[in-house]
């Protein structure tokens, strides 16, 4: 990443509180992953390579993060104009964070999160506003890793995925955690096709939705929804292409036109990828 690519983020100390998950330096990559700089012959291509990147930490030193803290960023968040919030743990169900997800899409975001990496099943119902993502590996199969349940609403690569590193240089990780900034990249490039987009349009757009007639993700397992991939994995030029067709272009101008070849890969070189700099992509 460059360093007009950041914007100011914050912190939010937790206090004494019911922790949910122990951080393991996941920052930069999750960051690299949704947005590094590209076409610049160094390093790795990030999905959404002109969006701005707020990071926000939530965790205490010891890296215990809290449900009232991860709450209190989002709203932070969507105060200051993010438009999509990257949460690459998976925190289960919580009242309090499901809350701030509702507020923060109503100002026009959308909540990406990790499934989870510990191979159990999750009995909780699929919440309207957040996008929970498992894991698929080159093969697009689900990992043997990754959790399941009927609150999963779409898969993205998580296997060996290269991305920037801490102290610099590039490396590789695996995990649920590493294919929800897949998604939101993708999230941020259809909000940059097309920003009049509603959250739910957005998610919509991506696939998340039994009832969208027109879904951007690949299906994969049993026909339609499924509590392994969801409503299928991620396919970036699909769904940017869904976000402009909506979009009228200027007078005298033609749409771009995107090609599709499937999957992340399918961001073809007339893609539009420059995120609307007021409203940023949003790392946690």
């Amino acid at each position: 990443m460059t360093e007009g690519q950041v914007r100011l983020g914050a912190a939010f100390p937790p206090p004494r509180a019911t922790f949910l998950h122990r951080r393991s330096q996941l920052g930069t990559p999750v960051a690299g992953t949704a947005g590094a700089a590209t076409n610049n012959s160094v390093g790795i291509s990030g999905v959404a390579w002109n969006c701005m990147i707020m990071p926000l930490r939530v965790s205490s030193p010891g890296g215990i993060v809290s449900w009232s803290n991860l709450a209190t960023a989002l709203s932070w968040a969507a105060d200051h104009r993010a438009r999509v919030a990257n949460i690459s743990f998976a925190f289960g169900a919580s009242p309090t964070v499901s809350s701030a997800a509702q507020y923060f899409q109503s100002h026009g975001g959308v909540v990406t999160v990790s499934a989870g990496n510990y191979s159990t099943v999750h009995i909780n119902p699929d919440n309207p506003y957040l996008l929970v993502v498992s894991a698929t590996d080159s093969g697009d199969k689900l990992t043997t890793w990754n959790d399941t349940g009927s609150d999963i609403d779409l898969a993205a690569p998580g296997v060996s995925i290269p991305s920037t590193w801490n102290g610099g240089g590039y490396g590789s990780r695996s995990g649920s955690s590493m294919s929800v900034p897949i998604v939101a990249g993708v999230a941020a490039l259809a909000i940059s096709a097309n920003p009049s987009l509603t959250a739910s349009q957005v998610q919509d757009r991506l696939g998340a939705f039994s009832a969208t007639v027109k879904q951007s993700a690949d299906d994969l397992g049993p026909a339609g929804g499924d509590p392994s991939y969801g409503w299928g994995r991620i396919n970036a030029g699909r769904a940017v292409a869904l976000a402009a067709e909506t979009r009228s272009p200027p007078p005298g101008t033609t749409p771009p036109t995107v090609s599709s070849p499937g999957g992340i890969r399918g961001v073809g070189p007339n893609t539009p990828t420059g995120c609307d700099a007021e409203r940023p992509l949003l790392h946690q």
